[in-house]
């Protein structure tokens, strides 16, 4: 949804982004170069499944190349920059203004952040927990049937994301913009925000809430430190945490 504002607002996203598909019918605005440079990089310190019947079986919950979204890393893991993908990396940001989106970045920023400018503005945008890991599960089983997803790994794999993006990235400075979804699905807050903090103008029709599917019809448990994690994001957001 942002990242679609952002690419209607003339920022280069990569020059192959994803088709369109269920999971996000207006586009997923993400690039395939983009993507697998981030797989790249996380290639060293996630093992990749192999390709037999352990790995159909017991292995399952290890991705495969592309599927490297769907992992979960401790935010002690040190993850460098492979000296094969720098050129492009060099390439893709010398192309201004731009905006890459990935969820990998949210353990493979150190690894670009050599060669990105100084000015640059990270945006972080969140859901509640519980919600997201939904999203997760079924996309996952929609377009990787042979991944292993369940909504307690997918609430594991946000809790890592965030915990790298508030303890490692978000302490190591620059500039920041945390927003909810819900602040452009229920006031005009999101768009207010985006729109200052990088001095542009975005269309605000373009979000719909008839495209917000994923709504836990059954709640369960979310760990302390899940919750814990969402009320940090939330108070960055200026977003209150009972809604």
């Amino acid at each position: 949804m942002v990242t679609g504002l952002l690419s209607q607002a003339g920022y280069f996203m990569g020059e192959n982004l994803w088709d369109a598909g269920e999971g996000n019918p207006k586009g997923y605005f993400e690039d395939v170069e983009v993507n697998a440079i981030n797989e790249d990089i996380l290639a060293p310190v996630t093992p990749e499944r192999p390709d037999n019947v352990l790995g159909r079986t017991i292995w399952r919950h290890r991705p495969r190349y592309w599927q490297r979204w769907a992992t979960f890393i401790s935010p002690q893991q040190k993850i460098e920059c492979p000296f094969q993908v720098v050129h492009r990396i060099q390439r893709l940001v010398a192309k201004t203004p731009f905006c890459f989106k990935d969820p990998r970045f949210c353990y493979t920023l150190a690894a670009w952040k050599p060669f990105l400018p100084q000015n640059l503005t990270h945006i972080v945008v969140f859901r509640d927990p519980l919600t997201t890991a939904l999203s997760t599960t079924k996309e996952a089983q929609n377009a990787y049937q042979d991944l292993y997803m369940t909504t307690d790994r997918a609430l594991k794999i946000w809790q890592a994301m965030y915990s790298h993006i508030l303890d490692v990235h978000y302490l190591a400075g620059g500039d920041w913009l945390f927003v909810h979804y819900q602040q452009f699905l229920n006031s005009s807050s999101g768009f207010d925000r985006l729109e200052d903090k990088l001095g542009i103008k975005v269309d605000r029709n373009f979000p719909e809430q008839g495209l917000h599917r994923s709504k836990p019809l059954i709640k369960q448990p979310v760990n302390s430190a899940t919750l814990a994690l969402y009320e940090r994001l939330c108070r960055l957001a200026n977003y209150p945490v009972q809604d």
